[in-house]
C-alpha cells in the first residue's frame, strides 16, 4: 500500500461522516468505487434504492457503517498503519502551526525528541530542539516557517520509506524493520571522536584568550571538563539534556563572548 492511498482512505473515511441522503452518500461511493476498482466490493442500498422516497435514513445509516466497514478494512492491511497514521498526523498539525514563533518552535521540538532516533536531522534543528529559548536567542537563531516546512518533508519521506519497506516486505515474505540510520564505519567514528577532542579544546583556548578574571577562567575551565565527560558518557539523550539544563542556568549569567564560546560546546554534548 503505498502513502497516497493511505492518505486517500483517511481523507475517503472523514468523508463518510459528513454525507447524508442517497444523492451524497452515491457520489462518495462512485469515488471510492473508481479509487479502489475492483477491490470495493461492497454492497450497498443506494444501489437498489435509487429514489430519494424509498431511500430512507435507516439504509443510510448502514450505507456509511458499510462504507466505513470497507475503508477501515484497507488500512487495517497495512501493518504499519497506526505509525503511518501517526506520522501524517503530525505533518497535518505542522501545516496549520500559526505564525508563531512559540508554537514553530514546539513543533520542532515536539519532531526531534519523538523521531531524532529515526530521521536525521541537520544540526541547526537539533540544537534548536535540545536548548532552552535563552540559549537560541543569544545563538541569534530565528525559528522559520520554512524550518517547520523542512521537517514536514522529512516526515513525510520518512512515511513514505515504511509504506514502501513494508511492500517490498510483503512481496520478499521478510518482516523485518526498516533501518532508517545508515551504518557508520569505523573511520567515521574515529573522525568524529577526534572531532568532538577538538571543539573541547578550542573551546578552552577561547576562554584563556578572553583574559578572564581568575575565579571565573577557572569556573568555565570546570564547567568546559565537566561538559566533555557527559559528552563521553553512555547516558541517553534525555538524561544528559537535564544535566545540561541546569548547566545553562548558570551560562546565562556569564554573558554573550562566554556563551558564544560554550554553546557549541554544549551542542555536542547533547547530540
Amino acid at each position: 500500500m503505498t502513502l497516497k492511498q493511505i492518505e486517500r482512505t483517511r481523507e475517503f473515511l472523514k468523508l463518510v461522516d459528513s454525507v447524508h441522503g442517497l444523492t451524497e452518500t452515491q457520489k462518495l461511493a462512485d469515488e471510492i468505487r473508481a479509487f479502489y476498482g475492483d477491490e470495493f466490493n461492497v454492497n450497498l442500498k443506494i444501489r437498489t434504492w435509487n429514489t430519494v422516497r424509498t431511500y430512507s435514513s435507516e439504509f443510510n445509516v448502514r450505507d456509511k457503517k458499510a462504507l466505513k466497514g470497507f475503508l477501515e478494512g484497507y488500512l487495517a492491511k497495512e501493518s504499519k498503519v497506526d505509525v503511518i497514521c501517526g506520522i501524517l498526523d503530525l505533518i497535518l498539525e505542522g501545516e496549520n502551526v500559526k505564525n508563531d514563533e512559540d508554537e514553530r518552535y514546539n513543533f520542532i521540538s515536539k519532531i526531534y525528541h519523538s523521531y531524532c532516533e529515526k530521521i536525521v536531522f541537520d544540526k541547526k534543528i537539533e540544537f534548536i530542539a535540545t536548548a532552552p529559548k535563552e540559549a537560541i536567542r543569544i545563538n541569534g537563531y530565528d525559528i522559520t516557517e520554512e524550518m517547520v516546512n523542512g521537517i514536514i518533508i522529512k516526515l513525510r519521506t520518512y512515511a513514505n520509506e515504511l509504506s514502501r519497506d513494508n511492500n517490498l516486505n510483503v512481496a520478499k515474505g521478510n518482516t523485518q524493520e526498516i533501518n532508517f540510520h545508515p551504518q557508520i564505519s569505523v573511520e567515521t567514528k574515529n573522525e568524529t571522536n577526534i572531532n568532538l577532542v577538538a571543539v573541547f579544546d578550542n573551546a578552552r583556548q577561547q576562554a584563556e584568550d578572553l583574559g578572564l578574571p581568575d575565579e571565573q577562567y577557572k569556573a568555565i575551565m570546570d564547567k568546559i571538563s565537566e561538559l566533555e565527560e557527559l559528552s563521553k558518557s553512555k547516558e541517553s539523550k534525555g538524561k544528559r539534556w537535564q544535566k545540561v539544563k541546569e548547566f545553562m542556568k548558570w551560562l546565562v549569567e556569564q554573558g554573550i563572548q562566554v556563551a558564544g564560546i560554550l554553546l557549541p560546546v554544549l551542542a555536542h554534548t547533547i547530540q
